[in-house]
């Protein structure tokens, strides 16, 4: 068990909020970038599929985020 003194207490909740952010910025551009209707490499499926795979997985580490600040 991890002491309630553990430096993993007061690491994850920072680190977790900080995947968090970085992922929700991921998530915006990318639904701007959908919007956008411009030229792209990559398809309007294949860039909506990544957009609701990095929300998906955003919303996890949020989750994470918010129970090791909780703990």
């Amino acid at each position: 068990m991890i002491a309630l003194t553990s430096p993993y207490l007061w690491t994850s909740p920072r680190a977790t909020g900080l995947v968090t952010l970085v992922l929700f910025t991921i998530v915006v551009l990318s639904h701007i970038r959908c919007q956008s209707g411009g030229r792209t490499n990559v398809g309007r499926f294949e860039l909506n599929e990544l957009h609701r795979s990095v929300s998906m997985t955003a919303m996890a580490f949020l989750v994470v985020h918010i129970l090791s600040t909780i703990l």
